[in-house]
Formats: C-alpha cells, structure tokens, sequence
C-alpha cells in the first residue's frame, strides 16, 4: 500500500453510528446483506458491467527508447461480467485496483492494461474482464535550424490505445496509435494539368507540383494477435515514409518543405490506408507473422462540409507478396 499524500478529515464513523465499521460490516457479512453478493430478482447474467475513468496517470517506459520514463494520461474503460446469481460489481474494489494500478511502472500501456485486467478478475468474479486505455504521449521533437542558433524544439503527441480482454483460461490484446497527417488531392493537380493550353506553362512547371487544396488527416492503426512490446518506434519510422504528419513547431523552411512534400505526393484518403497497411506488413511481419492489423483514417475537408474516411482489416500473413 502506498503513502497516501492526502487524508480527508471529517466525523469518525464511530462518532456517526456509536459502532465500528467492523461492527456492522461483519453484522451485514452474517446476515448476507452484502448487496452486489445477493440474487437478483432475475437470475440474468451480465456481460458487462464497469466504469469510465478519465485522466489516469499511467507510468510507463518511454516508447523512443531513452531510458526514462514517462506518464500517459489516460480515459479508462473496465468491465467485467455479472454472474446470474450475483446482483453487481464491487465498485469500491474496483477502484482500488485502478489507483494501485498507477503505482507501479510497466514496460507500455500493453503490459498495464494486462495487469490491471487480470486484477479487476481477482477482484471481482473471476472475469471475463475487458479493460480499454485511450491516452495520450506527449513528446518532443528536434527541429533543425537553417544556421546555428535556429535550432528549435516541437511539443508533439502520439495517441496510443490498448485492450486486454481476459476470460478463464484465454487473453486477447490490441495496441493501436493515433496521429494527425497531411494530404493533397490529387484531382485538382491533374485537372489542373489539363487545363492548361499551349503556351501557358511556365519554366517552373515542371519543378513544383501543380496547386491543390489539402487538409488534415487522421489515421488510427491497431494490431492484435501479436506476442512482445509493440514497436511503436519503428511503426512511426515507417510511417514517416508514407504519410506526412503534422508538426507543431514549423519554421518557414519546414513548413515549406512539409507542403512540398505533400504536393509532391496526392493521396486519397483510400491511398493512406493502403500505404499504412503495407508499412505495419513491413515491421511487423518478421517477428509477428500471426498479428492482425486494422487501419482507419479520416479526412477533415478544406473544400467541403463533410470528412471522409476509410478503413482496412486484414491479417499480416494475407500481404504476403502485395507490392508497395
């Protein structure tokens, strides 16, 4: 049990009651007045029953790979099942096992999201138990300067996502990451070449790219089925070398270079999923031959009223052979 660094003061339950807590409890425990341990009227059993926590501080390693560590503010989501002839969770032990569960340093959201699974089972009726983390890692990139003394730092973030799911005698995880992009579309830049007539061109037509609106992006990628630390590093290296993400602190030669190099390469929103699947087969199917991935992205339009989206799910194994 950790200190605790706060204590709330107020009457002591012998004060209210003129009786102990162990007093009434265990006048209760004899009685079988434990509420949540009682039958319900319909003997039903539950799938699920839970919480939503919000703004968990979740310490883990840092996923670079510097040797620090790092917090994760999270939104937890628990439940577990409800057998028939049980009335309900017991919501106090439940979040005991979540505040416990930020002591301790794991090695990623992964290995939490596991332990606090496998805790809430021992807490309540031995499971199946679902536990879902959404947070956010905050980190910082170095921004080249154009001279010496330009050189700047960008606050950035990575949204990073688990799901444990542990039943009697079977597990399922999923690890999933966010991340904001760019794109051009492509059907202005070739209108635009046809609409040029003869004479219009000028010497730098060829060296830049045609004009096109753009807008940002956001695409989420999950794996399952997999074994080991999700390699969020080396995903987002991949990565890097299909899409264009944002980037908070932008000079203007950076800023220049970014839009270049989006124009320079038009995407579809279709076309980022397919190059953000291909790239996930690229790491992962070494070491991970078995894992499943599912890639979802979403378009916030420059020029419309509407976003658009797109989505693929399909196995590792299934890309064997596909050509980038």
């Amino acid at each position: 049990m950790p200190q605790p660094i706060y204590n709330r003061s107020g009457p002591r339950f012998e004060d209210l009651f003129q009786a102990s807590p162990d007093e009434v409890v265990g006048s209760m425990d004899r009685a079988g007045d434990d509420v949540p341990e009682k039958k319900p009227h319909w003997p039903l059993r539950l799938n699920a029953a839970g919480l939503v926590r919000e703004r968990i501080p979740v310490r883990v390693e840092d996923p670079f790979h510097s040797g620090a560590t790092t917090v994760v503010n999270c939104r937890l989501s628990v439940s577990t099942h409800v057998p028939h002839d049980k009335r309900g969770i017991h919501m106090s032990r439940l979040n005991h096992v979540i505040a416990e569960s930020v002591i301790r340093t794991c090695r990623d959201l992964d290995e939490y999201t596991r332990l606090l699974a496998e805790a809430v089972n021992h807490c309540q009726y031995d499971g199946p138990s679902e536990v879902r983390v959404d947070g956010w890692l905050s980190y910082w990139e170095s921004v080249a300067g154009r001279h010496a003394g330009k050189e700047k730092l960008s606050l950035e973030e990575i949204g990073l996502s688990a799901t444990a799911r542990l039943g009697r005698g079977s597990s399922q995880l999923t690890s999933g990451l966010s991340f904001d992009h760019l794109t051009a579309c492509p059907c202005v830049q070739k209108m635009l070449q046809h609409a040029r007539r003869p004479g219009d061109a000028t010497a730098d037509a060829d060296r830049y790219p045609p004009v096109t609106h753009s807008q940002r992006c956001r695409s989420y990628v999950s794996v399952s089925n997999y074994a080991g630390t999700f390699p969020l590093a080396r995903l987002l290296k991949e990565f890097d070398k299909v899409v264009f993400r944002t980037q908070n602190t932008l000079p203007r030669e950076h800023e220049l270079k970014l839009v270049y190099l989006a124009h320079e390469q038009p995407q579809f929103i279709e076309d980022v999923v397919r190059e953000l699947v291909l790239a996930c087969h690229r790491v992962l199917r070494a070491e991970h031959p078995d894992c499943r991935v599912e890639v979802s992205s979403s378009s916030m339009e420059s020029i419309h009223s509407f976003d658009i989206h797109a989505s693929a799910a399909v196995a590792i194994r299934e890309l064997d052979g596909v050509q980038g």
